[in-house]
């Protein structure tokens, strides 16, 4: 990688997705969606809520936390009933977006891997200060990205991969 690469959220191109809490990241999230997604129905705040990041906090206090990633080309939504569940059993959700996905096709060419493992770690890291118990889950691409959050990062207390893309050794 060379040296003069911006990071991603440093573009002209892109939005700034490394927020001071995971509230302001869904705002400015929102905002961007609404101004760069290419619609494909009438119903464009579904294809935003489909789209964007979100949390579902419990009512009640709590010290457990999940943070959510998805997959190559898929969304947040991806996990809507998965969270759903960890709200039910009293986690605080943070579902995130990936950089380059949500939006159009082509918004994938901003990204490179590093931003997507620097979301990762940006935002796991909230939630380890956070919170006392903290799992981190993925689909796919989002698996991987966690699994390394918690290998180079650690402070983990679990994960929950689905389809990781592991080589396997015999």
């Amino acid at each position: 990688m060379p040296d003069s690469k911006m990071p991603l959220h440093q573009s002209a191109e892109y939005y700034n997705y490394i927020q001071r809490d995971f509230e302001s990241y869904i705002e400015v999230s929102r905002a961007w969606l609404s101004h760069n997604r290419s619609f494909i129905s009438q119903n464009k705040q579904k294809e935003i809520n489909m789209n964007a990041p979100f949390m579902l906090m419990p009512n009640e206090p709590t010290q457990k936390a999940v943070l959510l990633v998805h997959g190559l080309g898929d969304s947040p939504y991806s996990f809507s009933d998965i969270a759903k569940s960890l709200h039910g059993e009293g986690y605080a959700v943070h579902v995130l977006l990936l950089p380059g996905h949500g939006s159009k096709p082509s918004d994938l060419m901003l990204s490179h891997y590093e931003d997507w493992q620097d979301i990762v770690d940006h935002y796991a890291l909230q939630l380890k200060k956070q919170y006392n118990k903290v799992l981190l889950g993925g689909f796919s691409t989002g698996a991987n990205l966690v699994t390394i959050n918690a290998i180079e990062q650690g402070g983990v207390d679990g994960l929950l991969l689905f389809s990781p893309g592991f080589e396997t050794f015999s």
